[in-house]
């Protein structure tokens, strides 16, 4: 498995992955998870359309996060444009639709929301996202270290301002690059 230190894999997405892998067959290779992206607090989500990944016929954010170590596949390239090749085809696992499977459930990949109090990695996204009501992770209600902001920190007004005129601009790059 392959897992950024900014995921959280709520109970049901972590069970159903423990379920399929029990009950695998031997071709396959790989399994992709859709993720929730949140921008601003992790009650307001950015559009599937902003994710630019593609696996079996599904566009969006999502990742394939599980791979199976076969002498017919190796590891090409440096991260972040790392991708599992079949040694034969020359073609990426995610492009082996025999080999692969999506799971049901999502996880959440917290990359845009502020994570630690020396966050540094320059990824927080200032822009409106979708409103949706789900049932948050388990672990967001679990006492956490002080440098761990909260994850129910939403954004401050100024940038909440800076959203609101952005968030067009962003939606204009978006529908410009799929012309």
């Amino acid at each position: 498995m392959l897992i950024d230190g900014d995921e959280v894999w709520p109970r049901e997405t972590i069970l159903e992955l423990k379920d399929t892998l029990s009950q695998a067959s031997n071709l396959l290779v790989a399994i992709a998870i859709r993720t929730w992206v949140p921008v601003g607090d992790v009650y307001h989500f950015q559009d599937e359309s902003a994710g630019r990944y593609e696996v079996l016929g599904h566009r969006g954010h999502l990742n394939v996060r599980v791979f199976k170590k076969s002498e017919q596949y190796r590891w090409e390239g440096l991260y972040p444009l790392e991708a599992y090749i079949h040694r034969k085809s020359k073609l990426p696992v995610q492009q082996q639709t025999q080999a692969l499977l999506m799971l049901k459930q999502k996880y959440w990949h917290m990359t845009h929301l502020v994570r630690s109090s020396v966050d540094t990695h320059h990824k927080r996204k200032y822009e409106i996202g979708i409103k949706r009501i789900l049932s948050l992770p388990e672990v967001f209600y679990f006492k956490h270290p002080d440098f761990v902001p909260s994850p129910f920190e939403s954004f401050s007004l100024p940038e909440k301002l800076i959203a609101w005129f952005l968030t067009p601009l962003l939606h204009l790059k978006r529908s410009m690059a799929k012309i």
